[in-house]
């Protein structure tokens, strides 16, 4: 038996290949449309951002060049500052410079001895109460000492910079300066360092703590020398041929007790022995 088409049918199968790729061709575009607007949106995302990026950087050059004048503007007034300080010191210096050199009444020698104070507080307790400045040097108000052994006492009270030692008294002090940082002055620091005209002369036992007890011994009748008791402990020269450094100018050359403090240091003279 033979079987014939219907011509119907073959129109229904041409039809529908027709339609089939119509719809292609529309998802086609509708995807090419949909894509085009997501680049445009990526690419109106990526103009924001750059105009953002050229703000930030606008505003890093602003900050760059508000950085710099404020650094400018600081070492400007750190230079006008330093410049005043040196000046206000070198009138100091001068001017302490000019004090009178200390006068010596054998009459009263050992009276002098006996009530013996600091000479910028006239008590016997020196303290520096400026935590970020250098004091000035301070001198026992007491009879030069030319001969003989002498022995004092220093109690310190609170720690801190200090030196303890004596000065000429011929020669011309710097009382702005420290304590053995200049000729005729010895100094020797609470962390066992030990100076005569700026140069350190070595190191020997601390005296860093509150309650420490120094026992300071001038030895005058050979070539001058000065040692330190710390506590209870014996006594170790730290200075010797001193009386070489005095220039015999007079007959009453001599030395005298001193000290230098800074960082907030105190301590009390106990008197001689």
């Amino acid at each position: 038996m033979t079987i014939k088409a219907s011509p119907h049918q073959w129109d229904d199968d041409s039809t529908s290949g027709d339609t089939t790729e119509t719809l292609v061709a529309t998802d086609t575009k509708e995807n090419v449309s949909y894509l085009n607007g997501k680049i445009k949106v990526l690419n109106s995302y990526i103009s924001d951002l750059r105009a953002e990026k050229d703000k930030i950087n606008e505003e890093k050059c602003r900050l760059i060049v508000q950085v710099e004048q404020l650094q400018y503007d600081i070492q400007k007034e750190r230079r006008e500052h330093e410049n005043e300080l040196k000046r206000i010191m070198d009138e100091k210096s001068v001017t302490l410079k000019n004090l009178p050199k200390p006068e010596v009444n054998e009459s009263t020698a050992m009276v002098g001895k006996a009530n013996a104070v600091w000479r910028r507080t006239m008590n016997n307790v020196a303290a520096c109460n400026n935590f970020f400045r250098r004091g000035m040097i301070d001198v026992l108000e007491c009879p030069v000492l030319r001969e003989g052994i002498h022995k004092w006492r220093i109690r310190l009270e609170r720690v801190g910079g200090i030196r303890l030692g004596v000065i000429s008294s011929e020669h011309d002090i710097d009382y702005g300066k420290p304590l053995g940082d200049q000729e005729g002055t010895w100094g020797y620091g609470g962390f066992g360092d030990a100076w005569y005209g700026a140069k350190n002369l070595g190191y020997f036992a601390k005296y860093d703590r509150e309650e420490c007890l120094i026992t300071m011994i001038l030895d005058l009748d050979g070539c001058g020398s000065l040692s330190y008791a710390i506590d209870h402990n014996p006594a170790v020269v730290v200075f010797k041929n001193m009386k070489s450094k005095l220039r015999n100018s007079s007959d009453f050359s001599g030395f005298l007790p001193a000290v230098n403090l800074w960082v907030n240091a105190k301590i009390r003279f106990l008197g001689f022995e």
